[in-house]
């Protein structure tokens, strides 16, 4: 065994990992990247779910049927694939276009399926249908225009006891690299890169867990065992383990009863994020270590980095010493706040070597000795905040920068 780092004053102990593999690159869907127009209209109208798309499918032979939301391909939202097992056939884009205050929309394929394909945006739905072993191609021209066209409801509100407010942001499912490259800086051997799909969105806390929303949950403040680093209603809760959270008596069985009893949205359904599902919310789309970017420019240990002041607490900008309350950065490209830095989260999973090539809703190892830990601290270097770093603690340990950040399932 090895300690890998210190988190929150308590050293968590890892077992010497390797690395699996080559990175698995994303196969690309549709058109070469020099015939994609601009993005501009796309990764506003997709990242704010001003558009969906859904494709319904039937086989006309067995009447088996379907809907699926469509799956976004690769690191950017330009395209989305409609594809099963027994239906990989039709994909389906959306572009953006030289005007940015409209988004385009196209879709083809042959099939042996009967399929509906549905656009819905800005109040307005289009939608085409394939009859099975036809070959359709469907293209509008332009699509759905953005400028006065409100989002839909990203984030649900739930309200704790004494009025607390828990809010959590819808995460788009889909299709990501997981893990770091080689040539990433500051790269540790635990983050081999493979491709992960999500096939269902699912809901991420807007902050990490609050002292508050903790003390509305479990009626008593948080544990003072590791001393005052920041105490407050709105700064993160920390010096709680994962069995604090999980387990039984523990926060989210709690929280889930208390919206059962309330009759609340999402009764049941709060949980932690597993490992994949944290990386995929921090990331919001990107590939960089960051979802801010490289941050190459500064330093990546206590040193100054004007990149990542904006958006990260960490050593280098920890004044006054110590957590601080949640929000009062800024927020990635999904709406989540304190992603990189502040306090370390702490994810369902057992830690452990990632299985090699692609996975569907992986959810770790079956067992282990450390549960895995995400994001980085206040008193950790810049590197530890990155997207694709790793770390963990054992299940009944605490630290002073030991926090979590809500799931929820859709």
């Amino acid at each position: 065994m090895k300690n890998k780092r210190i988190i929150g004053g308590v050293a968590a102990a890892f077992l010497a990992v390797t690395a699996l593999g080559p990175a698995r690159a994303l196969a690309e869907v549709g058109a070469a990247p020099e015939q994609v127009p601009s993005l501009m209209a796309t990764e506003g109208l997709l990242t704010q779910n001003r558009v969906k798309a859904t494709v319904t499918w039937k086989n006309p032979y067995s009447g088996q049927a379907g809907t699926a939301t469509v799956i976004p391909q690769g690191d950017e939202f330009a395209y989305f694939t409609f594809t099963t097992a027994a239906n990989p056939e039709v994909f389906v884009k959306a572009l953006g276009t030289n005007d940015p205050t409209w988004i385009q929309l196209f879709a083809s394929g042959v099939t042996s399926f009967e399929y509906t394909v549905t656009f819905a945006g800005c109040g307005q739905t289009k939608s085409f249908t394939q009859k099975a072993n036809e070959k359709t191609r469907f293209d509008d021209s332009q699509g759905f225009p953005i400028e006065g066209c409100a989002p839909w409801s990203n984030e649900i509100t739930v309200t704790l006891p004494g009025g607390v407010p828990l809010t959590v942001v819808r995460i788009p499912a889909g299709t990501y690299t997981m893990g770091s490259p080689a040539t990433e800086r500051s790269r540790e051997s635990d983050e081999t890169a493979h491709s992960v799909t999500l096939t269902s969105d699912w809901y991420m806390g807007k902050t990490e867990v609050t002292q508050g929303q903790w003390q509305a949950v479990m009626g008593s403040a948080m544990p003072t065992s590791c001393g005052n680093y920041g105490i407050g209603a709105s700064y993160p809760v920390y010096c709680v383990s994962w069995n604090d959270i999980r387990g039984t008596g523990g926060f989210l069985e709690k929280l889930n009863a208390y919206l059962t009893q309330t009759g609340q949205p999402g009764a049941g359904k709060f949980r932690l994020p597993t490992e994949a599902e944290w990386e995929r919310a921090a990331r919001a789309g990107t590939t960089t270590r960051f979802s801010f970017g490289d941050a190459t420019t500064g330093d990546d240990a206590c040193g100054a980095n004007a990149e990542a002041d904006p958006y990260a607490w960490w050593c280098g900008n920890d004044t006054p010493y110590g957590i601080k309350a949640v929000g009062t950065k800024k927020a990635n490209a999904y709406g989540l706040l304190d992603m990189h830095g502040n306090a370390w989260e702490l994810v369902e999973d057992w830690y452990g070597d990632y299985l090699a090539g692609s996975q569907t809703d992986p959810a770790g190892p079956k067992t282990g000795t450390y549960r895995v830990a995400r994001g980085g601290g206040w008193g950790g270097n810049l590197s530890y905040g990155r997207s694709a770093q790793r770390n963990g603690s054992l299940p009944a340990d605490t630290g002073n920068a030991m926090g979590f950040r809500l799931a929820r399932s859709y």
